[in-house]
């Protein structure tokens, strides 16, 4: 009698368990099982949910480390955007803006224009940080924290 699905634990079954242990938050366990995914076989969907967990776990340089060759290999978006808060937390703003640039010129969100703005403020560089903010506001008036993050660039620009 043939099979329907590979006997357990088949790479499959555990990339659907260690999805759910993900989205309630069990980080440790998802890492635990991705490790085991990534010995039967490399797979990128494990990857980038090994590297989201590392991020919430504040692994920063564990994450990046994990999700740059994912990136590399695929230019996938999400792991870029985790990779760009991953610099951002380690403070390696430039590092954090190439991927954000990268990422901007695929398409823009507010999340990654109000993030290069605060990385472009810390190199230093607030006409670059305005353009940034300037953008994000114009997409969506309606952001407190932009507004502030806008007054202080234009603080440093006088």
């Amino acid at each position: 009698m043939s099979r329907l699905h590979p006997a357990f634990p088949a790479p499959e079954s555990l990339q659907i368990l260690a999805s759910q242990y993900f989205l309630s938050g069990q980080y440790e366990q998802t890492l635990r099982l991705g490790q085991k995914i990534l010995g039967l076989k490399d797979d990128p969907e494990t990857r980038l949910l090994m590297g989201k967990s590392l991020f919430a776990l504040k692994k920063y340089a564990e994450s990046a480390q994990i999700l740059q060759p994912l990136y590399e290999a695929s230019q996938n978006r999400e792991a870029g955007k985790v990779l760009a808060l991953d610099f951002y937390y380690l403070e390696k703003w430039p590092e954090a803006v190439a991927y954000l640039e990268k990422l901007l010129q695929e398409g823009t969100e507010l999340s990654l224009l109000n993030l290069a703005a605060e990385c472009y403020l810390k190199l230093d560089f607030p006409a670059k940080a305005l353009l940034m903010i300037e953008k994000s506001l114009k997409l969506e008036p309606n952001q407190p924290q932009a507004r502030k993050l806008e007054e202080i660039i234009k603080a440093r620009l006088k």
